[in-house]
């Protein structure tokens, strides 16, 4: 974790870039929600949490695939940069020479089926791309012991016999089109183990409408059931603070593309 010299920077650097993304999905008319701890942060800080290192957005799929063609022919700010492929997440991060860095994960949000044993097959699915993913990076920041262990260990020794990018696509396809039901339920089907988040199921129209708050010296966009996501996530206690040392992050230098 950084020091807290270090992570005003990094929360400068974050504003930044959030900022930029904000306008850049405004321009382009797509709507997001923050999450995690940003969401979080926003609703109890109007602003970062304090201790927080990242940044977290969530999409829907018709959403997001709108920002990735956008990013994609861009241009985008100088020293602003997008890409699907460097990490298990959809990325966008600012990175300028003797400054920290800074970046936000894209999750998306993917239909699932309503049919219980349909959505445990495709939640295993989701769960073995998570591991098929993986780079040396997160592998290193994986704490997970015993038999679940061994299994995203086998995940991980398997994809590194593919590329990146191909993975990366498979992963897409199978949560885009992978038993999706009657288009009733959502979940974010690139989410972490980290806090159930891949496994937690909402009703579609969690994502259906938004609206704007306070964050820092800005307003963003979130989602208006953000109530319902931060319980999903937090408990009904969210505005309780704790503190959790959930993001071990490597130093704030940026990510290498893959």
């Amino acid at each position: 974790m950084p020091s807290m010299p270090e992570l005003r920077r990094v929360h400068a650097q974050m504003l930044e870039l959030l900022k930029y993304f904000d306008a850049f999905c405004e321009e382009h008319g797509v709507c997001y929600s923050l999450h995690g701890g940003t969401l979080l942060g926003a609703i109890r800080e109007h602003g970062f949490i304090p201790w927080d290192d990242d940044v977290d957005v969530t999409m829907t799929r018709d959403n997001y695939e709108r920002f990735r063609d956008a990013a994609r022919k861009g241009p985008l700010m100088e020293h602003v940069r997008f890409s699907e492929y460097s990490s298990q997440h959809p990325r966008m991060w600012l990175r300028r020479p003797g400054e920290p860095g800074a970046w936000i994960d894209l999750f998306i949000y993917d239909n699932i089926s309503e049919n219980r044993l349909a959505r445990k097959l495709k939640l295993l699915g989701c769960a073995f791309f998570l591991a098929f993913t993986k780079t040396k990076e997160s592998m290193g920041l994986s704490h997970r012991t015993g038999a679940k262990a061994v299994l995203v260990n086998l995940g991980y020794q398997l994809g590194r016999l593919f590329p990146v990018k191909f993975k990366a696509k498979l992963m897409n396809a199978w949560g885009k089109h992978a038993l999706r039901g009657r288009h009733t339920l959502i979940h974010r089907s690139n989410d972490l183990y980290a806090d159930n988040g891949l496994f937690v199921i909402l009703p579609t129209q969690t994502m259906a409408e938004y609206t704007r708050v306070p964050f820092e010296d800005a307003e963003l966009m979130v989602t208006k059931s953000w109530h319902e996501v931060l319980t999903s996530s937090y408990g009904a206690d969210y505005m309780t603070p704790k503190r959790a040392a959930s993001h071990d992050n490597p130093a704030h230098a940026g990510f290498k593309e893959a």
